[in-house]
């Protein structure tokens, strides 16, 4: 199924006739109530209103589970609306990681500008989460992206441990292929959208190209990924709609694009 995780309160699901027709969502979840800080302007982050020691005993959490539990299917898409809220993919990648059982650990595969690892203490935001995953699942966490080092054909794996490692993105299958199960998160702060043309997202853009992303999630092992999301839905005031409708649409369809490569890995 694909749920979309709205995190904005002044643009309600309903009316967002861009997100709903061509995005074709089949439920909603909202946690704008669950969440400080509005919409977001600039590179801040949502935080929880009610932190709590155990992350998954959260209301947040409870909520994102509820509507996993009355998902038909056990592998589901999520949309997170804003990838200023990227730390939305700690509860969803936790929650869904439990069907696998308490002795199989996934690699979590996050295609991003930014490394989100941090560091897993105080609050969850979208520059940590990663941090706080790989520590509460034990399990491994690839960051495939980040300019610094996706220019020289690195990406960063962070081991179970902690202990960041390079990885050559040549070699990018040979590793896909020593794990049995994958959560795949894709930021679309990831992508390059050209010069003159307005962001995708709240944040600034990156250097890889859509048709690059597209060849690595090729790589993914059919039938391994257990879920996935996309964050970072284009941001736009409807007053200035007509200025930058053509780039929306775009934007929109390459969401969409993605989005069916991964419905195609998790069948």
């Amino acid at each position: 199924m694909r749920l979309f995780i709205s995190v904005n309160k002044e643009e309600r699901f309903t009316p967002n006739r861009y997100y709903r027709k061509d995005l074709d969502f089949d439920a909603e979840i909202p946690l704008y109530d669950m969440l400080k800080n509005g919409r977001v302007c600039g590179t801040e982050s949502y935080k929880l209103i009610t932190p709590v020691t155990h992350l998954a005993q959260s209301l947040t959490a409870k909520k994102i589970e509820e509507a996993v539990h009355k998902s038909p299917v056990p592998k589901n898409l999520f949309f997170i609306e804003s990838n200023s809220a990227h730390n939305i993919s700690y509860f969803t990648a936790y929650i869904t990681a439990a069907y696998l059982g308490k002795d199989k650990h996934p690699l979590i595969i996050n295609f991003d500008q930014h490394s989100d690892h941090g560091t897993a203490k105080g609050e969850l935001l979208c520059s940590n989460w990663g941090g706080f995953l790989r520590q509460d699942l034990q399990c491994d966490y690839l960051v495939i992206g980040e300019p610094t080092y996706y220019s020289k054909g690195e990406c960063s794996l962070y081991q179970s441990d902690g202990k960041r490692i390079s990885f050559k993105i040549k070699d990018l299958a040979s590793l896909f292929h020593k794990y049995n199960a994958f959560y795949i998160t894709v930021d679309m702060d990831v992508l390059k959208n050209g010069i003159g043309v307005p962001k995708r997202t709240n944040w600034n853009e990156g250097i890889m190209l859509k048709e690059q992303l597209m060849s690595y999630l090729d790589l993914l092992p059919d039938d391994k990924i257990i879920s996935a999301d996309i964050t970072g839905l284009p941001p736009f005031e409807t007053a200035k709609l007509t200025a930058i409708e053509k780039h929306l649409t775009q934007y929109i369809t390459d969401i969409d694009e993605i989005a069916e490569k991964l419905e195609s890995k998790l069948k």
